[in-house]
């Protein structure tokens, strides 16, 4: 596999990697590791799925530094949570114009506990034009971000950007997961913020 990928301009495409052709038998792994350290997608507006995978096998884009997404205009989601949580080396985050996207990461079945993210090396974030944006992740999670030194959000009005009392909330009522409201994109401990 490259290093970079750029699909630019193509109208027709649908998905971009389709691993459920792929015989990961042969791997005699559960896990498969991609080498991939920039992928570039713009001008697909028939786009359906960037990662369809087999849902058997962990797939691991654990060099994976870049991500720049713009105008493809049918994309509910970004990333399957397998996926993000395997973005290890991820510094750069973009999404541009894509009208449809309401969530950053999709949900995986049915998860019994908080889902936890981390983009230890993420520095620059960046949400712009996305009016259906709503959250980073639909269910209970939690995300760390220890390098991010930006972060610009623009014209994604749906989103709801800082909060500090819903994690509070969560750790004493885990039996009520299920009925908590959307979280917001970042959750701020009360001790970081003075």
């Amino acid at each position: 596999m490259p290093k970079s990928l750029s699909v630019y301009e193509f109208a027709s495409v649908e998905q971009i990697f389709d691993f459920q052709k792929v015989n990961f038998e042969e791997s005699h792994s559960r896990a498969v590791a991609y080498q991939l350290q920039q992928l570039h997608i713009k001008g697909l507006p028939k786009l359906k799925h960037i990662w369809n995978k087999d849902a058997q096998t962990e797939l691991s884009f654990e060099s994976l530094q870049e991500v720049d997404v713009f105008n493809c205009l049918r994309r509910k989601d970004l990333f399957p949570a397998s996926v993000a949580r395997s973005l290890l080396q991820l510094v750069q985050l973009n999404v541009d114009r894509c009208g449809k996207l309401e969530e950053i990461v999709a949900k995986e079945g049915e998860a019994k506990a908080a889902v936890r993210f981390s983009f230890s090396k993420v520095t620059s974030v960046g949400f712009n034009e996305l009016p259906q944006l709503r959250t980073f992740y639909p269910g209970v999670h939690s995300s760390k971000w220890l390098a991010l030194k930006e972060l610009e959000i623009v014209d994604s009005d749906k989103i709801e950007l800082l909060a500090s009392e819903l994690f509070s909330f969560q750790e004493n009522n885990e039996s009520h997961i299920d009925t908590l409201a959307q979280q917001p994109l970042f959750l701020v401990d009360k001790e970081t913020l003075f």
